[in-house]
C-alpha cells in the first residue's frame, strides 16, 4: 500500500475510525503514565469532544457522533486490557 494512499484515507475517512480508536487507546495508557485511571478517561474523553469541536467550527465539518463512540470503545478497551494486565 503506497504511503500517500494511506494517509489521504486517513484524512478523508477511509481509515478516520480506526485512528480514532487506535489514538484513544494509546492515549489513554499515555495519560496512565502521569495520572489514575479515572483522570486518564476524562482527559481522553475530553481531547475527543475537543477534536469534534475543532472539526465543526474549525475545519467546518460536522461534529461526528461516530467518532465520538469510537473513541469510547478505545477507551474501554484500553480499561479493560489495564484491569486485565495490571498486578496486584
Amino acid at each position: 500500500m503506497n504511503i500517500t494512499k494511506f494517509l489521504h484515507g486517513i484524512y478523508y475517512g477511509v481509515y478516520e475510525k480506526y485512528v480514532h480508536f487506535g489514538v484513544a487507546f494509546l492515549l489513554f495508557f499515555l495519560f496512565l503514565i502521569f495520572t489514575t485511571w479515572q483522570i486518564a478517561v476524562v482527559l481522553v474523553l475530553t481531547l475527543s469532544i475537543g477534536k469534534e469541536l475543532y472539526d465543526k467550527y474549525i475545519r467546518k465539518t460536522r461534529f461526528d457522533l461516530y467518532d465520538l463512540g469510537v473513541d469510547i470503545l478505545g477507551i474501554l478497551s484500553a480499561i479493560l486490557v489495564y484491569f486485565i494486565t495490571k498486578r496486584p
